[in-house]
């Protein structure tokens, strides 16, 4: 998982689909990622695992197709896709924009308050947020 500020200056300029064209790179990237550690789960098992490749491990075409032993064409067409819907699930849920603007709260609550019980509060919030907690088959958290 991505940390707060990488987090933040991902999503502030990904608004809708058409943007993606004019992100850098590295924007792009971070904003995918971010959007897959959101919405991952809700893809289908391939394209999570291919996008998680892509993005996240930084392969190639070529390597994730031999490692999914699916095509090249396969594999970009997999990742369109996962983009897409991406794209629609942040655009109908918000959830990762939100995410965005409580931290920037938190934030912001840390620094106008000196008052170390709110310091901690702010720093909870935003823990609770950037958390990337993964349940076991016994619902244990690990």
């Amino acid at each position: 998982m991505y940390n707060v500020s990488v987090k933040q200056k991902a999503l502030h300029p990904f608004r809708f689909r058409k943007d993606c064209a004019r992100m850098d790179a590295g924007i792009k990237r971070d904003t995918y990622c971010h959007l897959l550690d959101q919405y991952g789960p809700v893809l289908s098992g391939r394209c999570q695992d291919v996008l998680e490749l892509y993005y996240e491990a930084d392969l190639s075409l070529s390597e994730i197709a031999e490692n999914c032993g699916i095509t090249r064409q396969g594999v970009h067409d997999a990742i369109r896709r996962g983009e897409a819907d991406l794209v629609q699930w942040e655009q109908k849920l918000h959830f990762a924009a939100k995410c965005e603007q409580i931290l920037k709260l938190a934030e912001e609550m840390k620094k106008r308050f000196d008052d170390p019980e709110i310091r901690r509060l702010s720093d909870e919030i935003a823990g609770v947020i950037t958390r990337e907690t993964e349940e076991n088959v016994d619902g244990d958290v690990l």
